[in-house]
């Protein structure tokens, strides 16, 4: 199998150089900062190997998502290969198209459920490629649960059978635990994201539950918040 970069340079030498390719990846976490710039990174990752991304963003203004990429990236032409969907006014669907416009939205955000099978099954053949979902949590109460979960499943199959890679964000304790289980089975990577507090001091961490192509991918990683991203320790520490 072909690894391909998580984006994060000390998670991928902890995966002996990154993901393999065919793999939908699981971002798990409470709310916090760390799994935007996860999503970010990998965004980033993706189009610094020039392949073609696919970011489907429900959870944050497209200015800030942007203007993150921007700053990770190391030559600004490779925004070229960006396919960005703006669906963060499902978060406003509860408010009439006039009251949008005021604000100045417009809400012509294609529905991620439908539009990213449709997409893929134009991507060129052989051409590398990965996906972005921010976030499944959104996408449920936006189009509903089965709607959802049928369209994990076919994104999953296909970026398998197509070779790119994908990552899902899913925000914890927002769904019953038998929802986020399902999702777990589902993909071929677990990351979850959290934090211990010990004494005086907080530690950030993230744990792998599982990892495709991966021998031995259990672990758990400590890691930092910076201008550049996420920063991991380069020491393994296993359950």
């Amino acid at each position: 199998m072909r690894m391909v970069t998580t984006g994060i340079q000390g998670l991928d030498a902890h995966f002996s150089g990154g993901i393999p390719t065919g793999s939908t990846v699981l971002c798990i976490s409470e709310p916090s900062n760390a799994p935007y710039l996860f999503c970010e990174q990998f965004a980033s990752g993706g189009l610094s190997a020039l392949e073609t991304v696919y970011y489907y963003n429900l959870e944050r203004p497209k200015v800030e998502v942007v203007e993150r990429l921007r700053g990770l990236l190391p030559k600004q032409e490779v925004l070229k290969n960006l396919q960005y969907f703006d669906c963060y006014s499902v978060k406003l669907r509860d408010l009439n198209p006039a009251t949008m416009k005021k604000l100045g939205i417009e809400n012509h955000a294609v529905k991620v459920n439908e539009d990213v099978v449709a997409r893929l099954l134009h991507q060129p053949k052989d051409t590398p490629f990965r996906v972005v979902v921010e976030s499944v949590t959104e996408a449920i109460q936006a189009y509903g649960l089965e709607p959802t979960m049928q369209m994990l499943q076919t994104l999953t199959g296909m970026v398998r059978m197509m070779n790119g890679v994908a990552l899902i964000m899913l925000v914890k304790g927002l769904q019953d635990p038998a929802i986020d289980m399902r999702i777990r089975h589902m993909v071929d990577g677990v990351i979850e994201f959290g934090v211990e507090r010990q004494g005086f001091g907080l530690y950030s961490y993230l744990t792998v539950s599982k990892m495709r192509g991966v021998q031995d991918a259990t672990r758990l990683l400590l890691y930092k918040e910076t201008d550049k991203g996420l920063w991991l320790e380069s020491t393994r520490r296993v359950f």
